[in-house]
């Protein structure tokens, strides 16, 4: 999938459900429900096993592209971003300083 394709897709997520604002994992999820369903797959029909093969196998778009994408789209429409945006990019500094004194 392109990534015009994926930063659109997000951009959706992002305006209808404010709790993907926040939480990764559940935009993650939203969109690969959304995927699952443009492919008509049925996931009531498959177990876990099944899905995390298909996972495995890049049925389903890498996660980290999402969450790629949404950072972006934060970074340069304020409308999509949430209500502990200002709050993490306080720390931000002091996060990356950890970051460097550890690795």
């Amino acid at each position: 999938m392109k990534i015009s394709d994926i930063k659109s897709k997000v951009e959706v997520l992002l305006s209808h459900y404010k709790k993907a604002r926040e939480d990764d994992q559940y935009l993650v999820a939203l969109f690969w429900l959304m995927e699952a369903r443009e492919k008509k797959m049925d996931l009531t029909a498959i177990n876990g096993h099944e899905l995390l093969t298909k996972m495995s196998e890049g049925v389903f778009t890498n996660s980290e592209s999402i969450r790629r994408c949404r950072a972006k789209l934060q970074e340069t429409n304020t409308s999509l971003r949430g209500d502990n945006y200002k709050e993490r990019a306080k720390v931000q500094s002091s996060v990356k300083d950890d970051l460097k004194n550890n690795f």
